[in-house]
């Protein structure tokens, strides 16, 4: 990576002062992003740790994304360092080019994870249970994983490689990214809004099966008061199959099959919260990815930029509003109430006896 020495443009003081209202507007409101969406990432990533109710196989990926969330978060008070500080980057350069990265990766990796989520769920409803439990035996999850950041790595790495982009302060923008040579478009920007775009294409596939198959599932429960043993193998509570976890189940299976109207509840709690998770990252990244691939907006950008980050902090907002298992286990956590969790990991049942 190239160290680029941050510059200030002050041939111009009435708009340097516009723009520093702008930035400071900008500062002030990522700092508020970084303490909620630290404290609630962090939430989320206890939470998963002490119930094991929490620790299916989609809530592997829901981790993932904690971790990038929390990432980014971490790093959002330096990137408003840069927006107001007088002299540009005040910090050591290598460092501001690290930030780049980390937010870059983080993004990216975000996207693919959704994405993974998305057919995660898709391939829980349509397939059969032994598939289902063969493609996310815990090698195949962690490579999963592994393959989504390595993607997001190598997206950073080829710019880099074939000199046409590095990362560095961007003052025009005043935040640590990317730092065009040639490309007025950007290499950094494209590559990232192809793998958003055709990770959107794979999500809406994915949740039109999903509809597609809940529907007719509400058809067949129309038909009787108690679900029939197909319909609730097709709603079937995720199988646990992270390393040493006992299983356990969400509820009743086979002829003990609950009532219609609770596994309507269940599909709507499931499928429409990472629904909702979904559709908040489009459109806090999205107006972002769009415009960046419009130069000479600096303006624009640093709000669509704040909307991205905002992004970091909502999904503990929705975990906590519409998780059902994951507001139980928040509401123990706040209230340092540790009997009230549910299904206890074996070290907290150790240090609660």
């Amino acid at each position: 990576m190239q160290n680029f020495t941050p510059h200030v443009d002050e041939s111009n003081e009435g708009e340097f002062e516009v723009g520093y209202v702008h930035r400071a507007i900008g500062a002030s409101i990522l700092v508020v992003v970084a303490v909620i969406g630290i404290t609630g990432n962090s939430l989320v990533i206890v939470a998963t740790a002490v119930s094991r109710k929490l620790q299916t196989i989609t809530n592997v990926f829901v981790l993932s994304l904690s971790v990038t969330d929390l990432l980014t978060c971490a790093l959002l008070p330096f990137q408003s360092l840069g927006l107001v500080h007088p002299a540009g980057w005040p910090l050591d350069h290598t460092f501001c080019q690290v930030i780049g990265a980390s937010v870059y990766i983080s993004t990216i990796t975000s996207v693919l994870t959704l994405a993974l989520i998305a057919f995660n769920r898709y391939y829980l409803i349509t397939r059969r249970p032994a598939d289902y439990q063969w493609l996310y035996k815990p090698f195949r999850l962690c490579l999963m994983l592994a393959v989504a950041w390595f993607q997001s790595i190598l997206c950073l790495l080829v710019p880099e490689v074939v000199n046409i982009e590095a990362l560095g302060y961007s003052s025009e923008q005043r935040w640590c990214s990317w730092l065009s040579k040639e490309d007025p478009v950007g290499i950094y920007e494209s590559i990232a809004f192809v793998n958003i775009f055709f990770s959107f294409l794979l999500i809406i596939f994915c949740y039109v099966k999903i509809l597609m198959r809940v529907r007719q599932q509400r058809q067949v429960l129309a038909q009787s008061d108690v679900a029939p043993a197909s319909v609730v193998t097709a709603n079937r509570p995720e199988p646990s199959e992270m390393p040493g976890q006992d299983q356990t189940s969400d509820g009743p299976r086979g002829l003990d099959a609950p009532p219609k109207k609770e596994v309507r509840k269940r599909d709507g709690q499931i499928n429409m919260n990472l629904f909702f998770v979904v559709c908040a990252f489009f459109l806090c990244v999205m107006p972002h990815s769009l415009c960046v691939l419009i130069p000479g907006h600096e303006i624009p950008s640093i709000y669509t930029f704040i909307l991205m980050s905002v992004n970091c902090c909502i999904n503990p907002l929705i975990y906590a509003q519409k998780h059902p298992h994951f507001k139980q286990v928040f509401r123990a956590l706040l209230r340092c109430k540790y009997n009230d969790i549910p299904h206890p990991s074996s070290w907290i049942r150790v240090s609660l006896e």
